[in-house]
């Protein structure tokens, strides 16, 4: 379950005008060309359901078997809701046993009721 509501984005050339378009506003300066410019390794805060599917961005998530919390990049927690088991894990041994043995639950239901169709 993901806990973070909001993130810091470092803001780069591929991200500005994205969060942009979503309405966040990006601090900038101007040089000594009058050119509007934004610092490098510029941070701004931003909710979590704005992030990029792709972002590298750690944030907070809730392991659903042993109820912990720990930190994991938003693209591997956007991958992990489209697998087969819509789980989070936080990668402890018991943990990963818990998983392997419901996915391993989860084929036999799949192949059995394949057989009987």
């Amino acid at each position: 379950m993901l806990i973070s509501e909001y993130a810091e984005v470092v803001i780069n050339g591929s991200n500005k005008k994205y969060y942009e378009s979503l309405g966040y506003i990006i601090p900038k300066y101007k040089d000594k060309y009058g050119r509007e410019k934004y610092k490098k390794g510029q941070t701004i805060k931003v909710k979590v359901s704005d992030l990029q599917k792709t972002s590298r961005v750690e944030v907070e998530v809730q392991c659903d078997y042993c109820g912990e919390n720990f930190l994991q990049p938003f693209v591997r927690y956007n991958r992990s809701k489209k697998s087969l088991i819509k789980k989070d894990c936080c990668g402890k041994t018991i943990c990963q046993r818990k998983k392997e043995r419901r996915s391993d639950d989860f084929k036999i239901r799949c192949k059995t009721s394949n057989a009987i169709r």
